[in-house]
């Protein structure tokens, strides 16, 4: 039996969300329909959510008997919904605590004034979802995907005697991240506008072009961060730390930075750098002439601690095996399908790269930081010879955490001396021994 949901007109007494920019559900008519006394929010179990689950599951592929999962102001604290499709779900107002969300594909979905705290949801997929005035203290977040998530405030109101009213009895209440794990998350063109992220941990997470204005990230640790075109106005930042974090084309005008870490924060390309443009892709183009004619004609490039990120959209399928960049800043630049055979690369800001394709075999990446790149089909095998090995592949001390690392030529044994924290494989890496491998939570459907 399906078990019950309240419809979208029947508020609970206390704390429950409110659409559109404050505007209600239509009331019914007093006369023709008299308001019944609100329920209570109601508790389903997890046998019977697993049933409207594979519903939904059906609505979404368009089968037949499916049914879109509509969970409203209910009570589904620590339920779990591993690794499921809810796309387009709706789950407004509901309290969420400790739910089991990892892995969950959630895109278009509802959360508005869902209440998530300390709840689950690493590596999901939140695309474009709903999560006004949401509260996700404690919650997980890591690795999970929200580009273009709505984070703004959310109206909240209460049910009154005499029937549901917005006006004075509404509460704007801003989004809630407090503590929260976002560590390696895609919040790319989010709006978390007001939103209170305090103490949160958006360490190597990607913020391009998010809005963030008159948010509270006191204490936040945005190490790493990449909030590139990001709008930080009016923003809270006292005590954050944002070592290392990518503020190219930010804006922080009225910011509040009080006791910040801004230690090698990576900024914009300075005069300096930039006078050296025609330089530099003179010096990339000599490289491939010297990679193209063996050595007779053209040179080989040294860029030791260039910021490579002027030279523009040259060096994708580039001939650029046996250049020597160590140190150089080479953040967001695309080099898919390019020959980097032997290529020094030792302690290279990598960081988004769209290496896809690329050829790596015998590159010396000690100390690279590869972070949130794209290494998809990528070869990093030692560089042979016939059936010697010529050069060894080093990835001593390689930041890969979150890198897409698909269909990627590396044998274990290599990794091993790597960072391959969140990162993606076609098949499992068998992960360091500090790292207990956690169990698969997936619910059954018995």
């Amino acid at each position: 039996m399906r078990p019950p949901v309240l419809p979208a007109a029947a508020w609970s007494p206390g704390l429950t969300a409110v659409d559109l920019d404050g505007q209600p559900t239509p009331r019914p008519d007093p006369v023709a329909d008299p308001p019944a006394k609100a329920p209570a929010p109601t508790s389903i179990s997890q046998a019977a959510l697993i049933i409207q689950i594979k519903a939904h599951e059906a609505f979404v592929g368009r089968q037949a008997g499916g049914a879109r999962l509509i969970l409203r102001l209910l009570n589904l604290a620590g339920l779990n919904f591993y690794g499921r499709n809810l796309a387009e779900a709706d789950f407004t107002g509901s309290d969420m605590s400790g739910c089991e969300l990892s892995g969950v594909r959630a895109d278009n979905a509802q959360f508005f004034g869902t209440i998530l705290v300390g709840a689950r949801l690493a590596g999901a997929s939140l695309v474009r979802a709903d999560m006004r005035g949401a509260v996700l203290s404690g919650a997980d977040l890591s690795g999970a995907n929200l580009e273009g998530a709505d984070l703004r405030p959310g109206k909240v109101a209460t049910q009154s005697k005499d029937g549901f009213t917005v006006g004075n009895r509404a509460q704007r209440r801003a989004t809630v991240a407090d503590n929260a794990n976002l560590r390696g998350a895609n919040l790319n063109r989010a709006n978390l506008d007001e939103a209170s992220a305090h103490a949160a941990d958006f360490s190597d997470c990607t913020l391009r072009g998010a809005r963030l204005v008159g948010a509270n990230m006191k204490s936040a640790n945005l190490i790493g961060a990449m909030l590139e075109g990001a709008d930080l106005a009016k923003v809270n930042l006292r005590d954050a730390d944002l070592s290392s974090a990518v503020v190219t084309g930010t804006s922080f005008a009225g910011a509040l930075m009080e006791g910040a870490e801004l230690r090698g924060m990576v900024r914009d390309p300075t005069a300096e750098a930039l006078a050296r443009r025609g330089e530099l892709r003179e010096a990339l183009a000599g490289h491939q002439v010297w990679c193209l004619t063996n050595g007779k004609q053209g040179s080989a490039a040294v860029l030791d601690g260039a910021d490579l990120r002027i030279v523009g959209d040259i060096l994708k399928s580039a001939q650029l095996t046996g250049l020597q960049a160590k140190g150089a800043c080479l953040i967001g630049l695309d080099l898919q399908g390019a020959n980097l055979q032997v290529a020094n690369l030792e302690g290279a800001d990598l960081r988004m790269v769209n290496l896809g394709a690329a050829d790596l075999r015998g590159a010396r990446l000690a100390g690279t930081n590869l972070v949130n790149s794209n290494l998809r089909g990528a070869c990093l095998a030692d560089f042979k010879v016939g059936d010697r090995v010529a050069a060894r592949t080093d990835l001593t001390g390689t930041m890969l955490r979150f890198a897409d690392c698909r269909d990627v030529d590396v044998s274990a044994e290599q990794l091993m001396a790597a960072d391959t924290h969140n990162a993606t494989f076609s098949t499992p890496i068998a992960p360091p021994a500090s790292w207990p491998p956690a169990a698969d939570p997936s619910p059954t459907d018995d």
